[in-house]
């Protein structure tokens, strides 16, 4: 059975549509991308997910991510997919969210279930396990890595560019910076 998912008017403009779910651009981004996979049938969270009928849900899900980063962002690697328990909008939603991390929030441990987590477990106990135990503030810390590793590449990759733009004679703006006339003073006598 197919429903209609609640879209805010301003998100109108950036949903894209599939025969299986809409992939929205996040009103509240956390990362330079961050997209949200809906399913069009209802599924109010996470944990009501069961093994048979939602592990190929989830896998489309997660593909059909991957896709619009890769098409929209040209991100092929080096992205965060996982869900929030419980769910924004009472509806299960997907994150797919290609660092720099701007805000944290999402990915604090009691709350952010990582895609892989969450396949693991709906194959080994038939369900998506409650977390318990864990303090409410705390940051994955394979989100924290993995940010810190592409901020590291990106810093590498701007030094690289600046270093061919002085050596190039280019400026940052991409303009060539000619060069400046040598004047020749001669005292006559």
């Amino acid at each position: 059975m197919i429903h209609s998912v609640q879209v805010p008017r301003e998100d109108l403009g950036k949903i894209r549509f599939s025969h299986f779910s809409p992939q929205v651009e996040s009103r509240f981004p956390v990362g330079r991308a961050h997209l949200m996979v809906i399913p069009k049938i209802t599924t109010a969270d996470l944990r009501k997910c069961k093994r048979h009928p939602h592990q190929t849900l989830l896998k489309t899900m997660l593909q059909l991510g991957k896709e619009q980063l890769a098409e929209r962002y040209n991100v092929k690697s080096k992205f965060l997919a996982g869900f929030s328990y419980p769910s924004e909008y009472n509806q299960l939603c997907l994150h797919v969210v290609a660092p720099p991390i701007t805000n944290f929030l999402l990915f604090r441990k009691a709350t952010w279930y990582p895609y892989k987590q969450a396949q693991a477990d709906l194959f080994q106990y038939g369900y998506v396990q409650k977390k318990e135990g864990i303090q409410a503030t705390d940051i994955d810390p394979g989100v924290v890595a993995l940010d810190k590793k592409v901020r590291e590449l990106r810093a590498k990759e701007k030094e690289q560019c600046e270093e061919w733009e002085a050596k190039h004679g280019v400026n940052p703006g991409g303009i060539a910076v000619p060069e400046k006339p040598k004047i020749v003073v001669s005292m006559a006598g």
